[in-house]
């Protein structure tokens, strides 16, 4: 629920004080989309509080002679009343849109719902391997897989549940990839810290079942199964509880490709437990 916030400044005199009345977002998820982005940028124009009190003074809309006249105590408070305020890991996007060179983008919706296969498989990779070597290329790819125009087709787009236009191939993420050299560093901060967010909400949900590495093996910092997420795209495909082309696959929603392999993996668990203890050499070992 929004915060409710009075602010008493002392006048040049200390006979009276002026007051200030405001309401603040007790989230980034009630900030309005407009304000995600100046918001966002004042938060990371500073390091630590001072990019904090940045952020608060954009959301207080105090001229900047009053913000400044704050005591030690109130900017304290203030800091204490909104803890949310970090640039931090997190699975619901800090922004939700911007604009870059005249065209409007947009990033997924909290948590990747409305991911699918193909781009979380080319987003995890581009993900690791700028963890491992920093390079600008694979930023630019990451963003390029999430940051979307809109759809052209606005029923299609209510049918799918993603305003986004649909990525149908790597080659389309590179080349938007390539589009966005120049895309600012704060926006390129907010998509990293979005994925590495919604990457821990995937290991955590799934992870247990899926992400098992063979013994002595260990992917640092990846979401995806032993063998890959673009085998496991084929491997569905030859199944065909998808489809039978691997296209198809790719265009599944990403939280239900994951939700049928966990209940797949733990059936055939079962099943090999069931017939392990079926078989005539069950407790003799």
């Amino acid at each position: 629920m929004p915060i409710p916030v009075e602010i008493k400044i002392p006048r040049r005199w200390r006979i009276l004080s002026s007051t200030y009345r405001r309401v603040l977002p007790a989230s980034f998820d009630e900030v309005e989309e407009s304000r995600r982005l100046p918001l966002w940028r004042a938060l990371l124009s500073h390091a630590g509080d001072a990019g904090k009190m940045a952020a608060i003074r954009y959301l207080l809309k105090l001229p900047k002679g009053v913000f400044r006249r704050l005591s030690d105590d109130q900017a304290f408070a203030l800091l204490e009343a909104m803890p949310w305020l970090e640039a931090m890991p997190h699975p619901s996007p800090r922004i939700t849109q911007f604009e870059y060179k005249g065209q409007e983008y947009f990033l997924p919706k909290t948590h990747g719902v409305n991911l699918v296969a193909i781009e979380y498989a080319i987003a995890d990779e581009a993900f690791c391997k700028w963890a491992e070597t920093g390079q600008e290329k694979s930023i630019l790819m990451l963003c390029g897989t999430l940051c979307r125009e809109a759809h052209q087709d606005e029923s299609a787009a209510i049918t799918r549940g993603d305003r986004r236009a649909p990525l149908l191939s790597k080659s389309e993420a590179q080349a938007r990839a390539d589009h966005f050299a120049d895309l600012p560093e704060d926006i390129r901060t907010a998509v990293i810290l979005y994925f590495a967010g919604v990457k821990e909400f995937i290991a955590n949900s799934y992870g247990k079942v899926l992400f098992e590495q063979p013994e002595g093996e260990e992917k640092q910092g990846s979401t995806a199964p032993s063998l890959g997420w673009w085998s496991v795209y084929f491997s569905l495909a030859i199944d065909g509880p998808f489809g039978r082309d691997v296209k198809l696959v790719y265009q599944v929603p990403f939280h239900d490709l994951c939700l049928f392999l966990v209940d797949r993996i733990r059936q055939q668990k079962a099943d090999a437990l069931r017939q392990k203890v079926a078989s005539k050499s069950f407790g003799q070992e």
